[in-house]
């Protein structure tokens, strides 16, 4: 019962007149000697004060009389218990689908498992409207766990499994909350073999393909290559079929050809073609295979007599040719002017493989201020002309600006001769100016111009005055005393053998102010040498070309004999070149005194 019933409940005060007229009654009762009888009886007894205590006193006709409490039934006065009220029945007064409460002079009401209260409170008082309508539990999408169904009812709900799902340790429909039965997905099991081909399983549950693959050697003969796992939990559709390749014998031979082949017609099987003498390959391959489409693979070649053609072309440069192109055939190439070779060769010849020998060579513009920096004070470039050991003759004129950079305020003139290919020239500078510096070359009137704004002292070199002695060796200076660590990566490369490459690394250590490492390079190389150091972070690079040296002339012994002449014997000198190329050698043997000269070349590889 709630507390503004119980207030509602409580009799209103006495109005001041009555208490006025039990106060005059007491005032004219005579003092010290007993109360009339008939005034007494006359009063009203203060029935309120023997109320029980959950019921109220209330005025009636003009009486006082005491009431039992809503929610509770008796005399008022001795006793005032409880009434249950749900003891006419939950559904009177609860309402459908709900369960009655009774407590201390009143009750409340709760809806069933499955129903839930029109107002959303957990319990309620119908007195308000509120009734019991039903729970809609399939709106928690997990209620019947993956692959379930939910399907809601009055109070309640079923589970059923979906399509490719089936019930485990259960059946349908089933109750998620009350039953330990769940979906399952429905697995096939690996898939059925099929002869002669593989297939590649991911998973074997409910909707997941197989792609079944013909073995090597094997193509489609019929059925279909997919097998599908249905809800049932059988593969279907897997009636796959493969058979071996054969494309059977070639058509058709190319002229002026021979033949290769072992008669085998499967898959993989090769016949060559060879070219008879005479004649060139002309095309992508010289063979036929078998293919997966069980036909012998296109011929897109022919023989034809063997022929170089014209020769290529180099860009800047002329050609010297006599027009002929059979194997043996030369052309010269000689760049234009204003443009140098890049190359040691400078000729082409028509080999027997009917194409010109395939030349590094190329004209390069003359220039002379290549890889320009700066730095701190030392401006640093590389001449390409063709002509590195050609003295050139730069004059340098340095103006130091003024605080606008416009001014110059003096002006000082250097000249600097050198033949190396790399040019550095460190300038003495102040730290606190502004230079302008132009280098003007005497041979072709060239001229560079750099700004240097506030120029840094430079540190110490770690490479200066780099040169190359003995072929092999190298050597540079070094200003620090220190001991340093030096890597040098070496690569040769040869214009006449393009497959050549010829690659080392070394590790050195010296504390020498002027370091000298021999290299073990074979002849007739291009290498190119990259020096550097761990520490200080600092490299060079430098170009050297080995010569090849000339055969030594053959060991010849002087014999005299009589009678039947030994056999000759020559002994070849060592060989010291490394694998260039071979040479044809002619020996001429002389027997005395009849003077018969016996001429035989012999072949050394």
């Amino acid at each position: 019962m709630s507390p503004a019933a119980e207030t509602r409940r409580q009799p209103p005060p006495p109005p001041p007149s009555l208490l006025l007229l039990l106060l005059l009654l007491l005032l004219s009762s005579p003092s010290g000697g007993e109360a009339d009888p008939d005034a007494t009886s006359a009063l009203p007894s203060d029935v309120c004060a023997t109320c029980h205590a959950n019921a109220t006193c209330q005025q009636r006709d003009g009486k006082n009389i005491c009431t039992c409490n809503y929610g509770f039934v008796g005399n008022g006065r001795t006793y005032c218990q409880d009434k249950n009220e749900c003891d006419i029945g939950a559904s009177k007064i609860c309402g459908e689908h709900a369960s009655c409460h009774n407590t201390q002079g009143s009750f409340y009401c709760i809806c069933l498992e499955g129903f839930q209260a029109s107002s959303e409170n957990k319990i309620f008082i119908p007195n308000d409207g509120t009734k019991c309508i039903d729970l809609d539990e399939c709106g928690i999408s997990v209620i019947c766990g993956l692959g379930g169904r939910c399907v809601n009812t009055l109070g309640s709900y079923e589970c059923y499994c979906i399509e490719g799902y089936q019930t485990e340790n259960g059946v349908e429909p089933f109750h998620s909350r009350t039953a330990n039965t769940s979906c399952k997905v429905v697995d096939c099991g690996l898939p059925p073999s099929v002869p002669n081909a593989y297939s590649a399983v991911n998973k074997t549950t409910y909707g997941n393909k197989v792609v079944y693959t013909c073995q090597p050697g094997y193509v489609i003969e019929s059925g279909n290559s997919t097998a599908v796992c249905s809800s049932s939990g059988q593969w279907k559709e897997a009636d796959f079929v493969c058979k071996e390749i054969d494309c059977g014998k070639p058509r058709w031979f190319p002229n002026n050809t021979d033949i290769i082949w072992d008669n085998r017609t499967t898959l993989g099987s090769t016949i060559y073609y060879k070219c008879r003498e005479g004649f060139q390959f002309f095309g992508e391959h010289n063979f036929s295979q078998c293919t997966t489409s069980q036909k012998w693979g296109n011929i897109t070649f022919e023989c034809k007599e063997i022929k170089c053609g014209k020769p290529p072309a180099i860009h800047h440069s002329n050609m010297i040719w006599n027009g002929i192109s059979k194997p043996g055939s030369l052309v010269e190439y000689r760049c234009v002017k204003g443009f140098y070779n890049t190359s040691m060769k400078k000729h082409s010849f028509c080999t027997k493989n009917g194409s010109w020998e395939i030349l590094d060579l190329t004209c390069e513009k003359v220039k002379d201020f290549v890889g320009i920096a700066l730095n701190n004070s030392c401006l640093t470039w590389r001449r390409l002309n063709g002509n590195a050991a050609v003295n050139e003759t730069y004059q340098l004129t340095m103006r130091m600006l003024g605080n606008d950079s416009k001014k110059t305020v003096a002006e000082s003139k250097i000249s600097y001769t050198t033949a190396e290919e790399a040019i550095k020239i460190c300038l003495e500078l102040r730290q606190d100016a502004n230079y302008s510096v132009e280098v003007t070359t005497g041979s072709t009137n060239l001229a560079l111009k750099v700004r240097i704004m506030h120029p840094v002292v430079e540190k110490k070199a770690a490479f200066s005055n780099i040169s190359i002695f003995n072929d092999t060796c190298i050597k540079w200076q070094r200003e620090s005393s220190s001991e340093e660590n030096y890597v040098l990566q070496i690569q040769g490369l040869r214009w006449y053998q393009k497959q050549f490459r010829d690659n080392m690394t070394y590790n050195f250590t010296t504390s020498s102010q002027t370091p000298a490492v021999c290299l073990d390079l074979l002849p007739g190389t291009n290498y190119t040498v990259n020096i550097s150091t761990t520490d200080l972070n600092h490299s060079a690079l430098i170009y050297m070309r080995t010569p090849i040296t000339d055969p030594p002339s053959p060991e010849v012994d002087f014999v005299s004999v009589q009678g039947s002449a030994p056999l000759f014997s020559l002994r070849k000198a060592e060989d010291k070149n490394g694998p260039i190329r071979s040479l044809d050698f002619c020996y001429t043997f002389k027997i005395l005194p009849k003077h018969i000269i016996l001429t035989l070349q012999t072949l050394f590889a």
